[in-house]
């Protein structure tokens, strides 16, 4: 049964990290981490359960390195576009996101997922950061708000994210967090 168990170890951590990118301090990390984890796994169901994880992330890794993104799921896309490995991976992201997933991490685990370029525990949470940033940005170089009618495409995106903003205001759907983040601009209104 150990042999089984060895084999099937061996099997799951085959070297799967993607060719060497821009970024080689992240692959070196991702091999050294590893390594050091394979070495101390032991042959229980837990360990297995753990390589199968591992396998599973450097998948990721190989996916998001090839593909230049993270894995989707489009539900407005017509039947087949997304492949099945796209779907499970998706999926599989999705769980590691989940707080009782998460809760039941390793150390590894999380530095793991996080070494993965563009993985984020929180991806809507980080957008709805990244566009902020970009709205009070503009309103500091422009002195003034975004217009809707702009001809330019990146101001009437601000000013639509910006109306976006004051909707799910209204609805009581904004988080408090971000109600303040937008009432401490220095112009914003409801």
């Amino acid at each position: 049964m150990h042999e089984q168990i060895a084999a099937l170890i061996a099997a799951y951590t085959r070297p799967l990290l993607p060719k060497p990118s821009d970024d080689e301090v992240r692959s070196a990390r991702f091999a050294e981490i590893e390594r050091s984890l394979i070495a101390e796994i032991s042959p229980s169901e837990e360990g297995v359960h753990l390589v199968r994880w591992v396998h599973r992330a450097r998948e990721l890794t190989a996916f998001a390195t090839d593909r230049g993104r993270f894995p989707r799921e489009n539900n407005r896309a017509p039947a087949g576009t997304i492949s099945r490995t796209e779907s499970s991976l998706h999926e599989w992201v999705r769980l590691q996101r989940r707080a009782t997933s998460r809760d039941r991490h390793c150390a590894y685990q999380i530095r793991r997922l996080e070494l993965i370029a563009g993985f984020s525990w929180d991806p809507h949470g980080d957008a709805w950061e990244r566009r902020f940033a970009e709205y009070r940005l503009f309103i500091t170089e422009h002195r003034r708000a975004p217009r809707a009618r702009s001809e330019s495409a990146s101001e009437s995106g601000l000013a639509y994210w910006g109306a976006e903003q004051r909707a799910q205001h209204r609805r009581g759907r904004l988080d408090p967090v971000r109600v303040a983040a937008l009432r401490a601009l220095s112009i914003w209104t409801w």
